[in-house]
């Protein structure tokens, strides 16, 4: 729903019968729910500012993303973890590990490091530094993003409250997917200065959080990668051979072992 009055979005979980189609239930009501995910039978996974603190700094603007579970049975919230991020995407690995994709600027990293981590000094910065911009990558807009200069998407490692990042400026993730507490993969396009249409595939092990390539040969535009097994991932991609960049996608699946 929108907020026209506020200008802001408002978002809100129900529950729906999936073979009558009817809503048994509104879930929330603080109208700032995010991501979520089903945890089980009674529980999600949600996102979203809940407690004063969290919803002032979110207000301000400061990135950051607040883990919830919710018990749709008992209504009740557990606090399970927030980062000073802008994650928008997630996948729990076990209780204490989540695999995390963040929209962020190292341009932004600069600022924070300049206001000493001080938040309110970060956001006098950003004030003031967003008031333009040197576009020195093309595209610097796109469409759906706006102005995405710079603008990569990285992958975390969330890790019994120590976040390690898993990929560098060179790349900006699309999309992750995680197998059990095994691995995961993602895939992404190479960034920086002039970025490419081409995507990369990568495996991350998270016994040791090691990352390897699945297929990093730009040779073809990527859209989507799900894991299937231990040993496969489908993909969906296409490599421009008949009719470029609107080409349509082929479905395949990749053995993760060769």
């Amino acid at each position: 729903a929108v907020d026209l009055e506020n200008d802001k979005y408002l978002s809100n979980l129900w529950l729906f019968d999936m073979e009558t189609g009817d809503v048994l239930e509104q879930l929330t009501f603080d109208d700032r729910v995010g991501m979520h995910e089903w945890l089980d039978e009674e529980n999600l996974i949600i996102t979203g500012a809940r407690d004063e603190e969290d919803k002032a700094e979110e207000d301000k603007g400061i990135p950051l993303t607040v883990f919830y579970k919710l018990n749709i049975k008992t209504k009740e919230y557990t606090k399970l973890f927030k980062v000073y991020k802008d994650i928008f995407q997630f996948a729990r690995i076990d209780d204490d590990r989540y695999l995390l994709l963040s929209g962020d600027n190292p341009m932004r990293d600069a600022y924070l490091e300049e206001a000493g981590g001080d938040w309110d000094k970060y956001l006098e910065i950003v004030e003031r530094e967003d008031r333009y911009f040197i576009a020195d990558e093309v595209p610097y807009w796109t469409n759906g993003s706006g102005y995405a200069n710079k603008d990569r998407g990285r992958v975390y490692l969330y890790d019994h409250g120590e976040l390690k990042r898993l990929t560098d400026d060179s790349l900006s993730v699309c999309e992750i997917s995680s197998y059990k507490d095994k691995f995961g993969v993602f895939w992404g396009m190479e960034s920086g200065g002039v970025q490419r249409t081409e995507g990369k595939l990568y495996k991350v092990d998270y016994a040791d959080g090691s990352v390897t390539a699945i297929d990093d040969t730009n040779g073809y535009i990527y859209t989507k990668a799900e894991i299937l097994d231990e040993d496969h991932v489908l993909v969906l991609r296409n490599d421009r051979a008949f009719h470029g960049e609107y080409q349509d996608e082929y479905v395949d699946i990749l053995e993760l072992s060769t």
